[in-house]
């Protein structure tokens, strides 16, 4: 959530899932308390008690409106972000203005992983390296001498494009000189 407030106005970049669902957990808990206060006061203006009513209703009432303005920035912001890390246009957040359609659209867009390793928005945010299958003929072409060759395969191995069987089949065969 600091990340949240750090980047107060920041529409580019990325925010990871995390960083995404502890801001609307913050905020959702800001928020539910003083709502469940506001529907207080309606029980007492509709018990006939419309000065006390009115008493907790106005300031409950200013006090969520203040939380909504002072949130709505950093809410647009974390949620472009978000889209950016799913390498979406943040322009899509205004699918939030359909009624429930967009807001479900947009939620599943949210919920997506994270694009591994950097995108077009920027760097990943949890540091991840981007993960590509190897070319073609990347192993099986020459590649000069063989200790190269296992390097790149090692390589491949440990970021888990290679499976151990792969590994293993293909070790021997470099080893073997083919």
């Amino acid at each position: 959530m600091q990340t949240v407030l750090r980047k107060y106005t920041k529409f580019e970049g990325r925010a990871s899932l995390a960083e995404y669902w502890w801001w609307n957990l913050a905020v959702a808990l800001a928020f539910v308390p003083w709502f469940v206060v506001y529907l207080a006061s309606l029980t007492f203006t509709n018990s006939g008690n419309t000065v006390i009513g009115a008493i907790v209703a106005i300031p409950t009432v200013l006090l969520l409106l203040a939380l909504s303005l002072g949130s709505i920035v950093l809410s647009i912001a974390v949620t472009v972000r978000r889209l950016h890390d799913t390498d979406q246009p943040g322009s899509l957040c205004f699918l939030a203005l359909i009624p429930l359609v967009g807001s479900i659209i947009l939620l599943v867009l949210t919920v997506a992983g994270g694009t591994c390793g950097d995108n077009q928005y920027g760097p990943d945010p949890l540091g991840r390296a981007a993960v590509f299958p190897p070319a073609p003929q990347a192993l099986g072409a020459p590649a000069g001498d063989s200790l190269d060759r296992l390097r790149r395969l090692g390589d491949l191995h440990a970021s888990g494009v290679v499976s151990d069987g792969e590994f293993a089949a293909m070790k021997a065969e470099i080893l073997e000189g083919r």
